[in-house]
C-alpha cells in the first residue's frame, strides 16, 4: 500500500468522528427541541381551558348580580330588555342575554327583536328549572347561525324557592376561540370539543374533514383528551404527523369541554434539521479541501521528493560523487535526508581527492567535529523557541530552524553572513514583519551598544504575537530568541473577559461596573453630576418557574440587547446578577436627561419578546442616584439607588423612584425596628390576645382568633401592621409563626371543648415543607384535637404556587385541621380558588360589612358570598361588626358568625378566659 493512500485512509478515518459528534449533536438538540414544543402545546392547551372556565366563572357571577336587579322584576319587557341589552353591550362575549318564564316562555330579550320563543324542549331550561341555585351549562349551535355557543342558565327562585325565571347568557364559542388563537405563532391546531366528541371550534377553520359539529368520537384524537391531559403523536389523513395536547375545563353540572391544540412535528424539528443540513456540508467541504491537501501532499511533498533522492542515489551508485540533490529542500524529514546525502557525497568526493594527502589524525578530528556539529544542529532545531545568534558585524552567525518555521523564510537567505537589515527585509518580504523595519533596527543596535537585557512582545501580520528576549554577548554581538505566545495572549485576555464579563448576556459583571463607576466619579468635573440606575426586572422568577431557566436566559439575554440599544456613547451599562443591571449615565445635566433615558428604557423592555416561541412581556422596577448630591462616595451612590429601586418595588412595581433623603431613614427605622423585633422575640416581648368568633344563631362564642401584640418599651404598642411584614421580610416570621401557634393551641386547651382557636398562617410559613409536621407538633405537645384549631390564611398563600399550596392543604386536612379563606373578596380570584381548595369557612372582609345595611350598601355582595358559601358547604364570618344594624343585617342574609367591636375586642388570655366563664355560667343559668 503507497504512502498516498494510507495517508488518505487516514484522514478517512479522521473525518468520521465529527461526522459522528454531528449526528449526536443532531439527536440530542431534535430530543431538546420536540420536548420543549410539546410543553409549549400543553401550557397553551391549560391556559385556553383555564381562560373558558374564568369565562364561565365571570358568567356565574353575572347571573348572581342579575337575579337581584329591580329591572328584571319588572313586568315591563321593554324596560327589562333594554336593560339586558344594556349589559350584553358591556359584556360583547355574549351572543345574547334572555330570561324565560317558568313555561318556558321568551320574558325579556337583549336582542329586542321581539321573536317569541318556546324553550320547554331545550336541556338546559329543563335542568335549570330543577335546579336549586346553581348555573347549568350546555354547549349548543345555534339554529339559524350554526355557530357554536355555551347556554349558561341560572334559575332565579323567590323567598319560597318558587322559579320566577330562568336566566341565560349564550357565550359566543367561535369569538372566545379566536381571542384565544389569533396570538398564537403559525402552525398551531386547536379544537374546542364536548365530552361527546362533538367539535364546537377548530382554529384555523378547515378546508375539509372535522369542522364545528362533526364528531371524532371514535377517533384517535379524541382519545388523547379521553385521557385526561398528556401528549400523542398522530397521523392525519394527508400523512402528515402532528403532536397533540389536551386540557379540560372545570366541570360544572356534570359538563365539561376539551381543548385540544396541535402542531406539525415537522415544524417541531425544523431547527434541528437545519442545523444538520448546515454542520454536515460544512464537514463536506471540509473534508474535500483536506482530502485535496492530502493528495497535493502526498503528490508533491512526498513522492516528487523521494524521486529526486532516488536520482541522486543512482548517479552516486554509478561512481558518481558529483551528484548533488540541487535545490529548494522540504521541511522536515526529507529536507534532512537530502541535506545529509549532499554533505556524504561531498565528502566522498573530498576524500577520494585527498585521501592520499590526509593522514590518520586528520580524519579522527574531522570526524569529532561533525559529531559536535550535529549535536549542536540537533539541539538548536529541537528547541521551542527561535533562535538567532548575531556577531559584532551585525552578521548572522547561528540559525535554528524553529527561527525558519516561525516566520516562514529561506534558508537561502537566512544563513551565516546574513546581515540583520537583509534578514529584517526578507521577513517583509515573508509577510512575517509589521511595522517600521528602520526602527526596529535603530532600536536592536541601541539597545546592544547599551548592553541592555530587553524583553517586548511583537505583533505579526498574521495576528500572532512573539516575545523577544535579547541578550549581548562577548565580542560586542547579541543572542535573541523568540517565542510564539499567541495561545498564551489569548488565553489571558479570555480569563480577563471572563472576570470581568457576564457570561450569560456577555455584559460587564458587577466587578467592572464598580471600577467604571469608580472611574468615572473619580473624573467627574466641576459642576458636573452622573446617574446611577438600578434595573429589577418585574416578576422574573415566575417566567423561570413556568417555562424553566433556559426561557429565563433568553429572556435576560434579550432585555441586555434592548438595554444596549437606548444608551448613548459615552453609557456604561451591567449586569449585577440575576434579573438586576445597572446603568451609569454620564454628562448629566439636568434630572430630565435621566428621566428621557427611563422614559426610552421602558418603551424598549415593554415591547413583547419571542423566546423560543413563547411570547413574553416584561417591566422592570428602576431605582436612581444621582452624583454627587445623592453621594460622592461610590458605596454610598449604590446603596441609595439601591433604596430609589425597593421604593419603586414598594409603590407597585412597573415604575422609577429618584431616591429621597427620606427613604435612607426609611430603611434605617425598618433595621431598627428589626433589631427590637429581635430582640423582643428573644426575651419574649411579644403577647397574643383573643378575639370572639360569635354564632349569630344564638349569640354564642364558637371560637377565639388570636392576634399578636407588641408593646415597645419605648415606642408602646406597634400595629402588626408595621412590624409583621419585616418579620416576613428578615425570616423571623418562621420562628415567631411556630410561637405563636404553640401558644394559642395550649392556651386554647384550656377553654370549653366546643371553642375554636384561629391562627393566621403567613405565606411564608406556608411555603415551608416542613409546615404540616409542626403544626401536628403543636398540637400533640398541647393536647388540643386537631378540629379545635383553624388556620387562617389569604390568597397570597395561594398565587405563587397552587399547586403546591393545594398539597399542602391536603396534608393538613388530613390531620383534621380546618382552613379558613380570609380577606375574602379583596384579592385576584377567590371565586376559582373555591372551587379548587377545601375550605371550611370563608371570612368576609370588612371593607364589605362596614356599609352592608345601608340601602345602597353591599348586602347583594354579601348574600353572594353566603350563597356560594352555602352551596359549598362552607361556614361564613363577617369581619368587622361594630353596628347592631350590621349584625341584623347579617343574620337575615344567613351569615354564620360575625366578628368585631360590636361583641367584644381583641382581650389577653386572662380576660378571655374569665369571659368564656361567665357566657358558660349565663348559659347554665339559663
Amino acid at each position: 500500500m503507497s504512502i498516498r493512500v494510507r495517508l488518505l485512509l487516514l484522514v478517512l478515518g479522521t473525518a468520521l468522528l465529527p461526522a459522528i459528534l454531528v449526528g449526536w449533536r443532531y439527536y440530542q438538540d431534535r430530543g431538546k427541541d420536540i420536548d420543549a414544543a410539546i410543553r409549549g402545546l400543553a401550557a397553551t392547551a391549560r391556559s385556553i381551558a383555564t381562560s373558558l372556565d374564568t369565562r364561565i366563572q365571570g358568567t356565574s357571577q353575572l347571573h348572581v348580580g342579575l337575579a337581584r336587579a329591580r329591572d328584571l322584576a319588572s313586568p315591563d319587557k321593554a324596560a327589562c330588555s333594554g336593560f339586558l341589552s344594556e349589559v350584553l353591550a358591556k359584556h360583547p362575549q355574549y351572543t345574547g342575554i334572555l330570561t324565560i318564564d317558568p313555561n318556558g316562555g321568551l320574558l325579556c330579550d337583549s336582542l329586542r327583536t321581539g321573536r317569541v320563543l318556546d324553550l320547554r324542549d331545550r336541556n338546559y331550561f329543563r335542568q335549570a328549572s330543577n335546579a336549586a341555585d346553581s348555573i347549568v351549562i350546555e354547549p349548543v349551535f345555534g339554529r339559524l347561525t350554526g355557530s357554536a355557543v355555551l347556554q349558561i342558565a341560572y334559575p332565579v327562585r323567590d323567598a319560597s324557592q318558587r322559579l320566577q325565571f330562568v336566566l341565560l347568557a349564550s357565550l359566543d364559542l367561535t369569538r372566545f376561540m379566536k381571542e384565544q388563537t389569533e396570538n398564537l405563532p403559525r402552525g398551531f391546531e386547536v379544537l374546542l370539543v364536548d365530552r361527546k366528541g362533538a367539535v364546537l371550534s377548530r382554529s384555523p377553520a378547515p378546508l375539509g374533514g372535522d369542522g364545528p359539529g362533526t364528531s371524532i368520537a371514535d377517533s384517535a384524537l379524541f382519545r388523547v383528551a379521553a385521557d385526561r391531559g398528556g401528549s400523542k403523536e398522530l397521523v392525519n389523513p394527508s400523512g402528515e404527523t402532528r403532536v397533540w395536547s389536551a386540557a379540560e375545563t372545570l366541570a360544572v353540572g356534570g359538563v365539561n369541554l376539551h381543548v385540544m391544540v396541535g402542531r406539525s412535528k415537522s415544524e417541531l424539528v425544523a431547527a434541528p434539521n437545519r442545523r444538520l443540513a448546515e454542520d454536515m456540508t460544512i464537514l463536506g467541504v471540509l473534508s474535500l479541501l483536506l482530502f485535496a491537501g492530502v493528495w497535493l501532499l502526498a503528490e508533491v511533498g512526498i513522492r516528487v521528493q523521494i524521486s529526486r533522492i532516488a536520482t541522486m542515489a543512482q548517479r552516486l551508485g554509478a561512481g558518481d560523487l558529483s551528484a548533488r540533490v540541487p535545490p529548494p529542500y522540504p521541511r522536515g524529514e526529507l529536507g534532512s535526508l537530502m541535506r545529509v546525502l549532499n554533505g556524504t557525497a561531498a565528502s566522498l568526493e573530498r576524500q577520494r581527492h585527498d585521501i592520499e594527502d590526509l593522514n590518520e589524525k586528520l580524519l579522527q578530528s574531522q570526524s569529532l567535529g561533525m559529531l559536535e556539529k550535529q549535536r549542536l544542529d540537533i539541539a538548536l532545531d529541537h528547541m521551542t523557541q527561535g533562535l538567532v545568534l548575531f556577531d559584532g558585524l551585525e552578521r548572522l552567525v547561528i540559525c535554528n530552524q524553529r527561527y525558519i518555521e516561525m516566520y516562514g523564510l529561506s534558508r537561502d537567505v537566512v544563513k551565516p553572513g546574513c546581515t540583520l537589515r537583509e534578514l529584517i527585509a526578507h521577513r517583509k518580504q515573508a509577510g512575517s514583519f509589521k511595522g517600521d523595519g528602520e526602527v526596529y533596527y535603530a532600536t536592536i543596535l541601541d539597545d546592544v551598544l547599551q548592553k541592555k537585557v530587553t524583553q517586548f512582545v511583537l505583533p505579526t501580520a498574521d495576528g500572532r504575537s512573539i516575545q523577544v528576549v535579547n541578550r549581548t554577548v562577548a565580542g560586542g554581538g547579541w543572542l535573541a530568541t523568540h517565542e510564539d505566545i499567541t495561545e498564551r495572549a489569548r488565553f489571558d485576555e479570555r480569563i480577563a473577559h471572563m472576570a470581568h464579563y457576564d457570561a450569560l448576556t456577555d455584559l460587564p459583571n458587577r466587578a467592572l461596573f464598580r471600577q467604571q463607576l469608580a472611574a468615572a466619579l473619580d473624573g467627574l468635573a466641576e459642576g458636573g453630576q452622573l446617574a446611577v440606575l438600578y434595573i429589577d426586572i418585574d416578576e422574573f422568577k415566575s417566567v423561570n418557574d413556568l417555562l424553566g431557566h433556559p426561557i429565563g436566559d433568553e429572556l435576560l439575554r434579550a432585555v441586555a440587547g434592548r438595554l444596549r440599544g437606548c444608551l448613548a456613547a459615552t453609557d456604561f451599562v451591567a449586569r449585577l446578577g440575576g434579573d438586576e443591571f445597572a446603568i451609569i449615565q454620564m454628562a448629566v445635566e439636568r434630572p430630565a436627561d435621566t428621566t428621557h433615558l427611563v422614559e426610552r428604557i421602558y418603551t424598549a423592555i415593554r415591547e413583547p419578546y419571542d423566546c423560543a416561541g413563547h411570547l413574553l412581556a416584561t417591566d422592570a422596577s428602576i431605582g436612581i442616584a444621582l452624583a454627587p448630591q445623592d453621594g460622592a462616595d461610590l458605596n454610598e451612590l449604590l446603596k441609595h439607588a439601591d433604596l430609589a429601586m425597593y421604593a419603586a418595588k414598594a409603590d407597585g412595581r412597573r415604575t422609577s423612584r429618584f431616591f429621597e433623603p427620606a427613604m435612607d431613614a426609611r430603611m434605617k427605622a425598618l433595621r431598627l425596628l428589626e433589631r427590637d423585633l429581635r430582640q423582643a422575640i428573644a426575651v419574649g416581648g411579644l403577647e397574643l390576645h383573643y378575639q370572639p368568633l360569635v354564632d349569630l344563631a344564638d349569640n354564642a362564642i364558637s371560637g377565639c382568633e388570636a392576634l399578636l401584640r407588641w408593646h415597645h418599651p419605648t415606642r408602646g404598642p406597634i400595629s402588626p401592621a408595621e412590624f409583621v411584614p419585616v418579620a416576613e421580610e428578615t425570616g423571623l416570621i418562621i420562628p415567631l409563626g411556630e410561637w405563636v401557634l404553640a401558644a394559642a393551641c395550649a392556651e386554647a386547651a384550656t377553654w370549653p371543648d366546643h371553642v375554636r382557636v384561629a391562627v393566621n398562617v403567613s405565606p411564608v410559613q406556608f411555603r415551608s415543607q416542613a409546615f404540616a409536621l409542626k403544626v401536628a407538633a403543636a398540637l400533640a405537645a398541647s393536647g388540643l384535637p386537631a378540629h379545635r384549631l383553624e388556620l387562617e390564611i389569604t390568597e397570597a398563600v395561594l398565587i405563587r404556587d397552587d399547586e403546591a399550596a393545594l398539597a399542602m392543604l391536603h396534608q393538613l386536612r388530613s390531620l383534621g385541621v380546618r382552613i379558613a379563606l380570609d380577606d375574602f373578596g379583596t384579592g385576584y380570584s377567590s371565586l376559582s380558588y373555591l372551587q379548587r381548595f377545601p375550605f371550611d369557612k370563608i371570612k368576609i372582609d370588612r371593607c364589605f360589612i362596614k356599609d352592608v345595611a345601608e340601602a345602597d350598601g353591599s348586602a347583594c355582595i354579601v348574600q353572594a358570598v353566603v350563597n356560594i358559601a352555602t352551596a359549598r358547604h362552607m361556614t361564613t364570618v363577617a369581619e368587622g361588626v361594630e353596628t347592631p344594624a350590621q349584625r341584623t343585617m347579617l343574620r337575615a342574609l344567613g351569615c354564620n358568625e360575625m366578628q368585631g367591636y360590636l361583641f367584644s375586642p381583641a382581650l389577653p388570655a386572662t380576660q378571655i378566659r374569665l369571659l368564656l366563664a361567665s357566657r358558660r355560667r349565663v348559659a347554665g343559668a339559663a
